[in-house]
C-alpha cells in the first residue's frame, strides 16, 4: 500500500494592514492519495505538535476508509506557526515506511524547501525486528558529503607521479622500438 500526500498551501486574503504574525491560523491544504488500503479496513491521518515523535493531543484527525482502490483525500487543517508531526495510523498488519513526517509551518506557510511529496509505503509486518522512522520534510536539502582534502604532500606528489609515469612509458616505448630496430 502506498500513500502519496501532496502538500500545498492556501493563504486566505488578509487586509494589508494585518501582518502575518497577527493573522489567525490559516488552513494548510494537503492532497492525500492512499493506495492499497484493503476494502473494509480503515486508516487515520493525525496531525499534532511534534513531541517525542508521538502525537498526544492531535489538532487534526481524519478517518480514511479502505476501498481496495486508490483513495484521494484533500485535507485543510488549520495550523499555527510551529513544528508538527503527521502520522498515518494503520491496522497492525501493516509496516509503515516511514511511519510519519515532521514539518514546520512558518508565516502561515508549510515549509517544504525541496517540494517533497509525502509517501507512506505500507507493507506486511516483517518477521524480524524493524523500526518505523519519521522523515523531516522541512529540513534543508542535504548537501553532498565532502571528502576530506588530502595532506599537502599527497597533493604535491600526485602531479610528480603522473609525470614520472609518462616518462617511464616513453622510455619503455623507446627501448622496445630500439630493440625492434636492431633486430630488423
Amino acid at each position: 500500500m502506498v500513500v502519496i500526500i501532496t502538500l500545498t498551501t492556501s493563504n486566505w486574503l488578509m487586509p494589508p494592514q494585518v501582518s502575518l504574525a497577527e493573522a489567525a491560523p490559516v488552513p494548510i491544504q494537503m492532497a492525500v492519495t492512499i493506495n492499497g488500503l484493503a476494502q473494509g479496513e480503515a486508516a487515520a491521518l493525525a496531525i499534532g505538535p511534534e513531541l517525542k515523535l508521538e502525537i498526544e493531543y492531535p489538532v487534526f484527525t481524519r478517518q480514511v476508509p479502505g476501498t481496495g482502490a486508490s483513495i484521494r483525500e484533500v485535507i485543510a487543517p488549520v495550523l499555527e506557526d510551529g513544528h508538527y508531526l503527521l502520522l498515518l495510523e494503520a491496522p497492525g498488519q501493516y509496516f509503515r515506511e516511514p511511519r510519519g513526517y515532521a514539518f514546520n509551518v512558518y508565516n502561515a506557510v508549510l515549509v517544504n524547501p525541496t517540494g517533497r511529496t509525502i509517501v507512506f509505503n505500507l507493507k506486511p509486518q516483517p518477521t524480524y525486528l524493524a523500526s518505523e522512522g519519521v522523515v523531516d520534510i522541512s529540513a534543508p536539502p542535504k548537501q553532498p558529503i565532502p571528502f576530506p582534502e588530502p595532506p599537502l604532500w599527497q597533493r604535491l606528489l600526485k602531479p610528480a607521479a603522473i609525470a614520472l609515469a609518462v616518462i617511464v612509458a616513453v622510455l619503455t616505448a623507446l627501448f622496445i622500438w630500439r630493440r625492434l630496430k636492431i633486430r630488423g
